[in-house]
């Protein structure tokens, strides 16, 4: 369980993330061989669970950029769910258990079976590849309606008390459900590696968005109260946080400005931060709970992390995530820096500081600021 992959240096890691309707559409030789012999991939990372477009479905953004010169140029009416054949015997102690993909594309098709085989005839290496939250994700071609029985019983709850739309990952059943699916994949298929990525919003991330946080569900309170923490005393201080983000989105004027307002709530409500870190080690401990599954599994099997590009883009992340710590449970990280999304997730991420904590600074300024502070090289701020 304590042995590590170690990389050859002179081992070249050409990988690709890769749609299972891909292989459906243009048939798995050609995938294989294009990508081999015209590209140089060695490794595939292969979207086996998801309910994201981005990971298992076609071009998402065919409207803007036309459709690719390969593959079918139609949307893929896609319902998400797993596209290998989940074994019973791994789900026995969670509620989750109903949840193969019905698209009738890939009906009666395991991707694994079907790509293994193939790729590893030509020595290409195969990583399943893992995204939470699994649901209601933002964009990015998400399936909105999700007909897993007993999802319901598993979702978060905000500071109101309202049910809020990603399952609790506190939530035992979700979270067996998450190591039940990886032990599988991992234990029953030839596969080379495993490629896991988490893009949750912490409970200051929804506060600066407009949202309403969480997650104070009967799971995480009780989570909480283990380790400690004041649950109540937390979220009266979270609430306060929230009326004062609201006010500043709305446009409220205040005495000392936005910046040391904010500030002010945060200092008068220290639970603010206390309720943040129980988010943010809960979070973490399910990638390191992750990663020690996959070694006592299949002790020399690589585990990855795909790193959030909000973690390089918001002050907050850049703080909370430093590289050095993950390195503690991962083999390796892929920093997502895809070249058509840097500018737009920059500009999302400084407009939700400009519109709340830093309104009162004129943008050009403050991005200049933020880009100093964050060892970004960015072009100046037009808007």
């Amino acid at each position: 369980m304590t042995s590590r992959h170690k990389p050859d240096p002179a081992e070249k890691f050409v990988g690709i993330q890769v749609s299972p309707i891909s292989f459906i559409d243009e048939g798995v030789e050609t995938v294989l061989d294009t990508l081999k012999e015209r590209v140089g991939v060695n490794v595939l990372m292969l979207g086996t669970v998801s309910w994201l477009g981005l990971k298992t479905g076609r071009s998402i953004s065919h409207k803007l950029d036309g459709w690719p010169d390969h593959g079918t140029p139609e949307p893929f009416t896609m319902q998400g769910g797993a596209y290998f054949n989940p074994d019973p015997r791994y789900y026995q102690n969670t509620l989750i258990k109903d949840f193969r993909a019905k698209d009738e594309e890939m009906r009666g098709i395991d991707i694994l079976d079907l790509v293994i085989p193939e790729a590893k005839k030509r020595g290409m290496l195969v990583y399943p590849e893992l995204m939470e939250p699994f649901f209601k994700y933002a964009g990015h071609g998400s399936v909105n309606s999700i007909d897993i029985p007993n999802l319901a019983q598993v979702m978060e709850v905000d500071v109101f008390g309202r049910r809020k739309d990603e399952p609790s990952t506190s939530n035992p059943d979700y979270r067996t459900w998450m190591h039940s699916m990886i032990e599988d994949q991992v234990r029953r298929y030839d596969i080379d590696g495993l490629m896991w990525c988490n893009e949750r919003n912490s409970p200051l991330d929804q506060l600066i968005q407009g949202q309403a946080p969480g997650d104070f569900s009967e799971a995480s309170r009780a989570e909480a109260l283990r380790r400690g923490i004041d649950v109540e005393a937390c979220r009266r201080g979270l609430i306060k946080m929230y009326e004062f983000m609201q006010a500043a989105i709305a446009g409220e004027e205040f005495d000392d400005g936005a910046f040391i307002t904010f500030l002010r709530v945060l200092m008068e409500n220290p639970e603010i931060l206390i309720w943040e870190r129980f988010w943010l080690e809960r979070n973490k401990d399910l990638d390191r709970e992750l990663y020690g599954l996959v070694k006592w599994c299949k002790p020399s099997l690589p585990f990855g992390l795909n790193v959030w590009n909000r973690n390089h883009f918001n002050l907050f992340r850049r703080a909370q995530w430093p590289w050095a710590e993950q390195t503690m449970y991962a083999d390796w990280v892929k920093p997502i820096t895809y070249q058509h999304q840097a500018g737009e997730i920059w500009h999302k991420e400084f407009g939700f500081f400009h519109q709340t904590i830093l309104r009162d600074f004129d943008p050009v300024a403050a991005a200049a600021v933020l880009s100093n502070i964050l060892g970004l090289r960015e072009a100046p701020w037009t808007g």
